[in-house]
């Protein structure tokens, strides 16, 4: 099924297994933000993020200019995916059938990634991809896009808050602005990173550095 819809992830959650979201944007660019009463990702994947992709086929296209589908120009009609500083821009995530993801024409800004208090072992602590999380996916496609200003940054450990293997070191944070993990097949093409970071937190004996 294709959708076109004004706010893109209640136009994700339209999809029942896959489909192709076309995303307005304007001259002075539209900012599409997370929405805690659509995020399918927060309450059984303890993560949030704008647009959160789970066990589905989705084809995301920016640019279009308003009321218009006929063809997508992102340069002149900017279509922002924004974090706020305080969740992940994309997180594409497998979990049982196969998730794929193809996004073409998009800013994603401001995304921020940090540890996750649900998931087994050093997840926990580590951060990855402030910006965009692949994880368990098929196939990956991003073309167009640019990452801007988004961080991955490891939790703070204190000494009552510790794990077994490495005990003495805060959370690792990687990818700022975009992290891959356990991705099948990817391409990326004319993606621009700009002003993305990835830190590590502070532990007992030392930061965290790079997973």
């Amino acid at each position: 099924s294709d959708v076109c819809s004004s706010d893109l992830q209640q136009a994700v959650n339209r999809i029942p297994s896959s489909g192709t979201v076309l995303v307005a944007g304007a001259p002075g660019g539209v900012r599409y933000g997370f929405a805690a009463a659509l995020d399918p990702c927060s309450a059984t994947l303890h993560n949030t993020a704008a647009v959160c992709v789970v066990n589905k086929q989705i084809v995301l296209r920016g640019g279009y200019p308003p009321g218009d589908w006929s063809a997508a120009d992102p340069d002149a009609n900017p279509t922002i995916i924004d974090g706020g500083g305080a969740h992940r821009g994309v997180l594409a995530i497998g979990t049982g059938p196969v998730t794929t993801l193809d996004v073409e024409g998009f800013t994603i800004r401001n995304g921020r990634a940090s540890g996750t208090p649900g998931r087994p072992g050093l997840d926990e602590f580590y951060a990855f991809g402030g910006g965009l999380q692949a994880d368990l996916v098929a196939s990956l496609r991003i073309r167009r896009v640019l990452f801007e200003a988004n961080e991955a940054v490891g939790d703070d450990v204190p000494g009552s808050r510790t794990w077994s293997t490495v005990p003495e070191m805060g959370g690792a944070g990687s990818g700022g602005g975009a992290a891959l993990r356990w991705v099948e097949d990817a391409v990326l093409e004319d993606v621009r990173f700009e002003g993305n970071r990835a830190l590590g937190g502070s532990g007992p004996v030392r930061g965290g550095g790079r997973p």
